[in-house]
């Protein structure tokens, strides 16, 4: 059977989110998969680790319409190219592909404005736009896989797919421990601190948890801690609902914008973080929950989308539009040591049930599943 993997988007230096899950699957079935075929799509040349499993890889349009154009004409003219069952992420492909090909899209999770977001005009069209991908790529799939039952849910209510047709496969994470002998305390203006890890966007909720925290900054006993953003930023969000928010309260001093961290300096920063604060709106898996827990590193998270489903018990949870619960849940990581030293115990063993050779394992014999079905 031929396999084919569609890698966009593609990043193989400091790769992280759907970058870096993309790559862990490509990387995890070539070493797991010594009896089936593989072709690596692309749109740069892939530089990864070659030679693993009997793969080629090969150069495809990056546009979007280019790569729709490549695959048919590769039906009529260049069969060898053309796949068994192609992999490709939401919502990339297909608004069409033959037929002989079984699609099994990976669909991380259902994206949507939320109320008071600022949506642009080019931001509409081109959630328009994907809506109608999604849609076809959903109805035209054999198999759906999504990393957690709260997608599965979302895309069961939202395209009314049935329900059967689509197979939970938790994703694993970061194992950034392999850098403790690299890494290096994080400034001591810094410390003590609460950590958000992740990119400046609506629906990521870094507003609500600044609202959480500065609620908590006045409070008895929040004096000392400092909140501390390990992520891009900039643009309206930024500089409207966080930036003016802390200036108006006089705390802008007490908020650290630090910017992507990656390996031995992520690493650092979870390492000496009083909790992570992963208050997301919507997430289809919510990695950084994970990778904190296994570093043994309290959270605290949403009761909402995924995230309550991935923590299982082992985080505090609040409703991520209400920050006085952000900032009591903060209180009490920042009160209490037995709390901690429960919440850390309970996080390890929540880790510990998620890796990427469980994720592979799982998706490679859902694909030899799809690839037997007539």
């Amino acid at each position: 059977m031929k396999i084919g993997i569609i890698v966009e988007p593609y990043e193989e230096h400091n790769a992280s989110g759907i970058a870096h899950c993309i790559l862990a699957q490509t990387r995890g079935l070539l070493r797991l998969d010594q009896e089936n075929e593989y072709l690596i799509y692309t749109s740069v040349p892939y530089k990864g680790e070659r030679g693993e499993s009997r793969a080629q890889y090969i150069l495809i349009p990056r546009s979007l319409v280019g790569k729709m154009l490549w695959f048919w004409k590769s039906v009529f003219f260049d069969r060898r190219n053309i796949p068994d069952v192609l992999v490709f992420n939401m919502p990339l492909l297909p608004l069409a592909l033959p037929r002989r090909m079984k699609a099994a899209p990976i669909f991380y999770e259902l994206s949507f404005p939320y109320p008071g977001e600022y949506v642009s005009l080019r931001r509409r069209s081109m959630d328009f736009v994907h809506g109608l991908f999604m849609r076809r790529a959903l109805r035209r799939a054999a198999h759906i896989i999504v990393p957690s039952e709260a997608t599965r849910d979302d895309i069961v209510g939202h395209y009314g797919v049935d329900a059967g047709k689509i197979a939970v496969n938790y994703l694993g994470f970061q194992d950034l421990s392999r850098f403790q002998d690299l890494a290096h305390p994080v400034r001591r203006e810094l410390l003590p601190y609460f950590l958000f890890v992740g990119k400046v966007k609506y629906k990521k909720n870094l507003h609500g948890i600044v609202e959480g925290f500065i609620r908590f900054k006045k409070s008895a006993g929040g004096a000392t801690h400092h909140l501390v953003i390990a992520g891009d930023s900039g643009g309206d969000l930024y500089e409207r609902k966080i930036r003016e928010r802390l200036r108006e309260n006089g705390i802008e001093g007490g908020v650290f914008f630090e910017g992507y961290k990656y390996d031995e300096e992520l690493y650092s920063y979870y390492r000496d973080a009083a909790a992570l604060v992963f208050c997301s709106l919507q997430e289809g898996f919510g990695m950084p929950v994970i990778e904190a827990m296994y570093l043994g590193v309290p959270v605290i998270t949403s009761n909402r989308s995924s995230l309550g489903e991935i923590a299982e018990g082992a985080a505090l949870t609040v409703d991520p539009e209400k920050p006085e619960e952000i900032a009591e849940a903060m209180r009490r990581i920042a009160d209490d040591n037995q709390l901690r030293a429960e919440l850390v115990i309970k996080g390890k063993e929540r880790a510990r049930q998620f890796s990427w050779e469980k994720h592979v394992a799982a998706l490679l014999e859902e694909l030899k599943r799809i690839g037997s079905e007539r």
